[in-house]
C-alpha cells in the first residue's frame, strides 16, 4: 500500500509539469502563428501547420514524460550501483567501463539517424494531412473530372511513403536492444575473467565476485533503459526543432520605428509603379500605376491568378511590396502602424 501510493505522488506531479509545458508551447505556437505574415502562414497548408500541434507534440510530451520518470530513476540507480563497484573492487569497475564508449558510439549514430527520420516522418505526415483535407474537401471536383484514380495512387503513394520512413525507425531503434545486451555481455565476460586471475592469486574473495557481478548485472536494465530513452528524447528533439523554427521566425512585417497611425482624409489609395513577388517566384506584379478614387466604385478585372488578390493585400499590409509604394492619401502605408490600418480598411472576401 506504501509503495503504491508513494507512486501516485510523482505521477500526478509529473503529469501536471509535462501537460502544463505542452500546453504553453501549444500556445505559444498558436500565438506566434496568429501574429506571423501571409507569407510565413502561407508555405504550408492549414492541414499540415494543424498536425504540428497533434503528432509533433506527441513525440515531445513523450518525451518529457520519460525524462521526469525513467531518466531520474535509472541515472540514480546507475550512479549507485557505480559507487558499490567501485567500493567492491575499482579495478574490475575500471575494466567494466572500458565498454562503455565502443557500445555508446553507435548509440549516438542511431539517434542522430532517429532524429533525421523523425524530422522527415513528421514533414510526411503534414503532407499527407493537407493531401487528405484538400481531395476530400474538393470532392465534388474530384467526382466531375473523373479524378478518383489519381487521387487514390496520389494517396497509397503518401502512406507508403510514410510507412517505408515508421519502418526506418522502427529498425533504427531494433539495433539498440542487441547493442545494449552484447556491450552488457562483453562488460560481463572481461569481469569473469579477470576476477577469475584476482581470485586465485588472493587478490579477490568469491564474496566480493557475488556482490560485484550482481551490481553489474542489476546496472544492465537502467543502461538499457537509457539507450531506449536515448531514441525517444531524440524523436522528441526533431519535432521542438520544427517548432522553435516556427517560434525563432521573426515577423517582417512589422511597424518601422516612429511609425504614426494612418490618417484618412479622402480615401484615395494610390499604388505608384508596384511590383511584387511571393518569394523568389516571378512577378505577381509588375510596374503597377495605379489610383483609386476615395467616394468611388472601382472594379478590378481579370482571369484568375492575374493579381487582383494579390494587389488588395498590399493595401492592409497583409503583404510588404517588392518595390514601389502603396499610399493611401499620400501617406505611404509601411510608414504607419499596423494597429491603425484595420481601423480605416474593412474587407470581404469570397465565400
Amino acid at each position: 500500500a506504501v509503495k503504491g501510493s508513494s507512486r501516485l505522488g510523482p505521477t500526478v506531479l509529473t503529469n501536471g509539469v509535462v501537460t502544463r509545458i505542452e500546453a504553453d508551447l501549444q500556445s505559444a505556437l498558436y500565438a506566434h502563428l496568429v501574429e506571423a505574415d501571409l507569407a510565413q502562414i502561407g508555405r504550408e497548408s492549414p492541414a499540415a501547420l494543424t498536425q504540428r500541434f497533434t503528432t509533433d507534440f506527441a513525440f515531445i510530451k513523450e518525451a518529457l514524460t520519460r525524462l521526469s520518470t525513467v531518466f531520474l530513476r535509472e541515472v540514480a540507480t546507475i550512479a549507485a550501483l557505480i559507487v558499490a563497484m567501485v567500493w567492491i573492487d575499482p579495478v574490475l569497475t575500471i575494466v567494466a567501463g572500458i565498454v562503455a564508449p565502443f557500445v555508446a558510439r553507435p548509440i549516438a549514430r542511431i539517434g542522430k539517424k532517429l532524429r533525421r527520420v523523425a524530422t522527415s516522418t513528421q514533414e510526411q505526415i503534414g503532407q499527407m494531412a493537407s493531401f487528405v483535407s484538400e481531395s476530400l474537401g474538393a470532392s465534388r471536383v474530384a467526382k466531375t473530372y473523373a479524378l478518383e484514380g489519381y487521387l487514390k495512387a496520389k494517396g497509397a503513394a503518401a502512406f507508403e511513403e510514410i510507412r517505408r520512413l515508421k519502418m526506418k525507425s522502427a529498425n533504427a531503434r531494433g539495433r539498440l536492444d542487441p547493442l545494449l545486451e552484447a556491450g552488457g555481455g562483453l562488460a560481463v565476460a572481461a569481469v569473469l575473467v579477470l576476477i577469475g586471475f584476482r581470485i586465485t592469486s588472493g587478490e579477490s574473495t568469491v564474496g566480493d565476485f557475488t556482490g560485484f557481478v550482481s551490481a553489474l548485472i542489476l546496472a544492465a536494465q537502467p543502461i538499457r533503459a537509457l539507450g531506449n530513452l536515448n531514441a525517444i528524447v531524440q524523436e522528441a528533439a526533431g519535432a521542438l526543432q520544427r517548432t522553435f523554427d516556427i517560434l525563432d521566425e521573426k515577423p517582417l512585417i512589422r511597424d518601422r520605428p516612429g511609425a504614426s497611425p494612418l490618417q484618412l482624409g479622402k480615401g484615395e489609395i494610390r499604388f505608384s509603379g508596384v511590383t511584387f513577388r511571393y518569394g523568389g517566384d516571378a512577378a505577381a506584379l509588375d510596374g503597377i500605376d495605379l489610383t483609386v478614387h476615395g467616394s468611388a466604385t472601382t472594379a478590378l478585372v481579370g482571369r484568375s491568378g492575374s493579381g487582383k488578390s494579390t494587389l488588395l493585400s498590399l493595401v492592409p499590409r497583409l503583404y510588404h511590396v517588392t518595390s514601389g509604394a502603396v499610399l493611401i492619401d499620400g501617406q505611404d502605408v509601411r510608414s504607419r502602424s499596423l494597429a491603425s490600418l484595420p481601423a480605416h480598411i474593412a474587407g470581404v472576401s469570397q465565400g
